[in-house]
């Protein structure tokens, strides 16, 4: 399973969707390899997922940004219907485990698949414009920078927020920024500047950083 995060920025037309909802981050797509067959009613799942999606959307920063060429409809819920019969629906997923797992914000064993950038030419620093998680069979670890064409490895990678305030440097170069940007990372550093009840206060992560330690 995959869960893609587009950092709300203004590097492309998505991003600045993004920015209409949200100062930091937007759920932009969520997917699983391998196919398994559903035989539920359609029409029926089809009012359910959009009822149910209606409910959660603003908590998850779930908005439609115009994926896959889908219309804007002020952020729900036609999209996050269309992918739960693309996505959800061929895996066998009834509306609402597909709602559970597209909502799922636990660090389990999701680990970083894939980060995209843009190379700032001002700030001479690389700007990163969306990250993807995933729950990887035996725990392979796989990095694919976007946009290579235009970005340059060796220099910093940063995540600015929408609301001019944060700027995270998050690795001098691509080697130290995959090492750093975890779910764990984007879940206290993005995450919750918007939705504290998905995370751990301050103190309890740094009890439980001790514990680690």
């Amino acid at each position: 399973m995959y869960w893609t995060y587009q950092i709300a920025e203004a590097g492309d037309i998505t991003g600045r969707e993004c920015q209409r909802h949200s100062d930091y981050y937007c759920l932009w797509d969520w997917y699983q390899s391998g196919l398994s067959s559903n035989t539920n009613d359609q029409d029926a799942d089809m009012e359910t997922i959009w009822d149910l999606a209606s409910k959660i959307y603003k908590k998850i920063n779930w908005f439609n940004l115009g994926q896959f060429g889908g219309d804007f409809d002020n952020g729900c819920c036609g999209w996050q219907s269309k992918l739960y019969m693309i996505r959800g629906r061929m895996h066998g997923y009834s509306p609402q485990e597909f709602i559970d797992v597209v909502s799922d914000m636990d660090e389990g064993n999701k680990v970083l698949a894939s980060v995209s950038a843009r190379f700032d030419h001002i700030g001479c620093v690389n700007v990163i414009d969306r990250l993807e998680y995933g729950t990887l069979v035996h725990n392979v670890f796989f990095t694919q920078l976007a946009n290579t064409s235009s970005t340059h490895m060796d220099r910093p990678f940063v995540v600015i927020s929408n609301d001019g305030g944060n700027l995270h440097l998050v690795g001098l170069n691509l080697q130290q920024t995959v090492r750093t940007v975890t779910f764990r990372w984007f879940k206290q550093n993005i995450v919750c500047e918007e939705h504290p009840e998905f995370c751990e206060t301050r103190l309890e992560a740094e009890m439980n950083q001790m514990r680690i330690n």
